[in-house]
């Protein structure tokens, strides 16, 4: 078993939009246990300091609860036990649409996914989100999905083939986005990072 789920509490309004496997293991951050139902899971550990939910009863699990004066997000709380337990594979759901400040924090615990070594990624019904450091690496073509790349370091070198606009040893910045709404042109985009670290984007075009 190499992946896990964590829920947060953002509004999910379609729980159709990924297929979570059965022998997934599921952590849930504070408000984010109202999407177990949605996606017909059973926790193995709900967390959280519960300042916005109740503390549930109805799950069998271990439950851990924190104080509200701490320094990491319920979502950081989540994420720190699932690198813990090793897995290789994060997926973040309900961590997007919600408050800006929420969704700025769990960009930035996807970075902390990605400096400990680990894939993560954060789902939503219309987005998917990734992190990309130096080396070469394909993502499979979505016509329905714009696919955008952009610096999460002051600068990166970077290199797109198999899009509409394609990219050659560019320098693209992060006060800058370049990079923004490109499409799919081929079965699969390819990208080659020499410098920096980037993030990668599929957004529907026609949103839910």
């Amino acid at each position: 078993m190499s992946e896990c789920y964590i829920f947060g509490g953002a509004k999910i309004e379609n729980y159709s939009f990924i297929k979570i496997p059965n022998d997934a293991f599921i952590i849930a951050a504070d408000s984010g246990i109202s999407h177990l139902k949605g996606f017909g899971v059973e926790p193995d550990i709900i967390m959280g300091d519960f300042d916005s939910c109740e503390v549930p009863t109805e799950y069998n699990c271990e439950i851990v609860r924190f104080k509200p004066e701490k320094d990491d997000t319920d979502l950081m709380i989540a994420v720190k036990k699932a690198l813990s337990l090793g897995f290789d594979k994060i997926f973040i759901l309900g961590a997007t649409g919600g408050r800006f400040d929420h969704t700025i924090a769990a960009l930035q615990t996807l970075e902390y996914i990605y400096e400990h070594g680990v894939f993560g990624t954060i789902f939503d019904e219309n987005n998917a989100v990734y992190i990309k450091g130096v080396g070469k690496s394909r993502y499979k073509a979505d016509k329905n999905c714009y696919f955008s790349v952009l610096s999460l370091t002051d600068e990166s070198v970077v290199s797109i083939s198999g899009t509409k606009y394609e990219l050659q040893d560019s320098v693209i910045a992060r006060s800058f986005p370049l990079g923004v709404s490109n499409e799919f042109v081929k079965e699969y985009a390819e990208i080659e990072l020499s410098k920096g670290k980037v993030l990668i984007i599929y957004s529907k075009k026609e949103i839910l």
